[in-house]
């Protein structure tokens, strides 16, 4: 077993490794289409910012290192993250604890850019 656990935590050091190379790849690209192009200093920044922001969004890795646990440590990690944050919500107030339970099972971090639009009608 503890050269199974070691196994598993030197995948998760490399392929965080890959992130880390592929995440400066990509900056290099964003920073070389800017150069390249003839925007004006706001439009960069704001351009700039915008894939900093969207990289920032580690929710993927998050949702394929949760993926290989248990149901049961999911659940209980789920519990411990959003619970709270639940409570506090006016529109959930008064709902039943197994409900919330539920509902913390079903949520998903998502990250989004300045701007960006979410959803429209």
């Amino acid at each position: 077993i503890y050269r199974w656990i070691q196994g598993e935590i030197s995948n998760i050091v490399m392929s965080a490794d890959d992130t880390v190379i592929r995440t400066r790849e990509e900056q290099d690209r964003i920073l070389k289409f800017i150069s390249v192009k003839t925007f004006t200093p706001d439009l960069r920044e704001r351009i700039q910012s915008h894939f900093l922001a969207v990289q920032g969004n580690v929710s993927e890795e998050q949702d394929r290192l949760l993926a290989s646990l248990s149901h049961g440590l999911r659940v209980e990690l789920a519990r411990l993250t959003w619970r709270e944050f639940l409570t506090k919500v006016h529109l959930f107030r008064g709902c039943s604890g197994q409900f919330l339970d539920a509902l913390c099972v079903l949520l998903q971090e998502a990250h989004f850019g300045p701007e960006e639009v979410i959803g429209a009608a």
